[in-house]
């Protein structure tokens, strides 16, 4: 071959390889369009797009749509909230048969304090100057009379009673704990004498380690206030209040 064949036959060659890899191209295109193989379709400028634009949509019909939507889910919804109404509606009846009968469901806290144990006690000392060692100031008669009038008949500008709770228990029902009035309630079985007499700290530690220790009886009112009117050398007046956590909180009991 001549120079000039030569370079004939060179640009054909290249001319040739040019339209094979544009072919190679196209059918890669081609294939990349198909989805690779896994038969997904992309769709091309050229074809017309499904999806409208939300100003071309139809208002009504989107608003159609939605109520059957969730008309679709609250139907759904219906039964479980029927089986639930039923589920509590004998147990609100039997509450409020309760309260019309005098008798208070205990609240969330207390319920959970008078059931998590039983040897829960709250109690407070109180010691005060009671005319010396030879008597004459605060005695047990004086004491029970004083709490009868002051806490357990105190009523309101209505007439009712101030602190009920004083002569309540805790009584089990059907519709669960609830506050009813000890019938046999008596003040005596609240507020007694401390038996042994205490003679000096170290038999009251003792005897406020037993009596932090020492559960309620759940069959009456759950409070107890003890007294000894001599206590040690100077006869001081000694009181010492029993209360479950269930029976009231602080708050209730600085106000009374």
């Amino acid at each position: 071959l001549g120079e000039d064949d030569l370079e004939t036959y060179v640009a054909e060659e290249d001319e040739a390889d040019e339209e094979i890899d544009d072919e190679e191209d196209a059918e890669e295109e081609e294939e990349l369009m198909n989805g690779g193989g896994l038969g997904l379709h992309y769709p091309t400028l050229s074809e017309p797009c499904s999806v409208r634009h939300p100003t071309e949509q139809n208002p009504a019909a989107e608003l159609c749509s939605w109520v059957l939507r969730y008309a679709g889910l609250s139907l759904l919804c219906l039964p479980l909230l029927a089986l639930a109404c039923m589920a509590c509606l004998p147990l609100a009846c039997l509450r409020l048969a309760a309260g019309a009968f005098g008798k208070t469901p205990l609240s969330h806290r207390e319920l959970a304090w008078f059931r998590r144990d039983a040897r829960a006690v709250v109690a407070r000392l109180d010691v005060r100057n009671n005319g010396g060692s030879t008597g004459g100031g605060l005695t047990l008669a004086r004491l029970r009379q004083l709490v009868g009038q002051r806490v357990i008949g105190a009523e309101d500008k209505s007439g009712e009673r101030r602190y009920p709770r004083f002569s309540q228990r805790v009584e089990d029902t059907c519709a669960g704990p609830v506050w009813a009035t000890d019938t046999t309630f008596s003040l005596d079985d609240h507020v007694r004498e401390i038996q042994p007499r205490l003679r000096g700290p170290a038999d009251l530690s003792a005897f406020l380690a037993s009596a932090t220790a020492r559960p309620f009886a759940r069959d009456r009112p759950l409070w107890e206030l003890q007294f000894q009117a001599a206590y040690g050398s100077a006869g001081d007046a000694l009181l010492v209040y029993r209360q479950h956590p269930s029976f009231a909180d602080g708050l209730s009991m600085t106000r009374l």
